[in-house]
């Protein structure tokens, strides 16, 4: 994906991985794109791990991520900037 200078560039669909009706994984494609709020950044993800794991009697799955930032909605403070292939998933989303 190029970097998305204008939200009318943003694709209308993405290929993602979903669940099917017996909890197995599943790679869907022309999934559609979810509209992005103000305030929030598009990143490219160009790695990802899970860690499953049983937490305060449930089961919960950590995600981990790095990726490419691509688009920045309109709002958004960040330093980051289009391009920035540093993007990781911050420590607070990693603690699930």
């Amino acid at each position: 994906m190029p970097l998305i200078q204008d939200a009318t560039e943003l694709p209308s669909s993405q290929q993602t991985i979903i669940e099917d009706q017996e909890g197995e994984p599943l790679i869907a494609d022309a999934v559609d794109l979810p509209a992005l709020r103000p305030g929030t950044v598009l990143v490219k993800i160009t790695g990802l791990g899970t860690h499953p794991e049983r937490h305060q009697n449930a089961n919960v799955v950590f995600v981990q991520f790095a990726g490419i930032l691509v688009y920045i909605t309109e709002g958004t403070q960040t330093d980051l900037v289009l391009g920035d292939p540093r993007v990781r998933c911050p420590p607070w989303l990693q603690s699930g």
